[in-house]
């Protein structure tokens, strides 16, 4: 993240059962958050075996531009945080993927995918052969990012903390806990 603290912002558990058709549609993360800034790191930790085909994809150096795209809900594609056409679409990346630089591994439990919360990614369904696909999710903040409050709720909803912590000030709360910070 190029930054001199590592910040705690939240985390969650995704679940896939064998044979899945449900994909988890191209995005980026922090379009969904109540938060602005350029350092900020998502960790994608499976608890489970997962193989390529069923692993989190990328669109490599789609974050470099710092463009945030429409988030959408993930099961009727609506656009619920952002007025509709206030933000550029998302691509319909799987209907052209050779037109983009896609990336994913298939990954074991001890490993970990770190990556920029605009880069976009999605991932495809499970396979009936497949066991259960378990991802813990870690979302870290860095030095720039400041509170940015939304008119909606956002996900996770943090609405609460906005009588705490002012518009544009750092993510400064007992709930955001430093867990790195550099000696230098």
């Amino acid at each position: 993240m190029k930054s001199s603290t590592s910040r705690f912002y939240h985390d969650h558990l995704l679940v896939k059962e064998p044979n899945t058709k449900q994909i988890t549609p191209w995005h980026q993360d922090q379009p969904y958050y109540n938060i602005e800034g350029n350092q900020t790191c998502s960790f994608w930790i499976p608890v489970d075996p997962v193989p390529r085909y069923s692993t989190l994809e990328f669109i490599a150096g789609s974050h470099s531009d710092g463009r945030w795209l429409m988030p959408r809900t993930f099961m009727n594609y609506e656009a619920k945080w952002f007025p509709e056409g206030t933000l550029e679409d998302i691509p319909d990346i799987d209907a052209n993927r050779d037109a983009f630089p896609i990336i994913g591994w298939a990954v074991e439990p001890g490993d970990v995918i770190a990556f920029h919360m605009l880069t976009l990614h999605g991932a495809r369904g499970t396979t009936a052969s497949e066991g259960r696909r378990r991802i813990f999710s870690v979302r870290l903040l860095g030095d720039d990012i400041t509170h940015a409050p939304r008119t909606w709720i956002t996900s996770p909803d943090f609405s609460d903390i906005t009588p705490e912590i002012n518009p544009g000030a750092p993510m400064d709360h007992p709930r955001f806990p430093i867990l790195w910070k550099s000696s230098q």
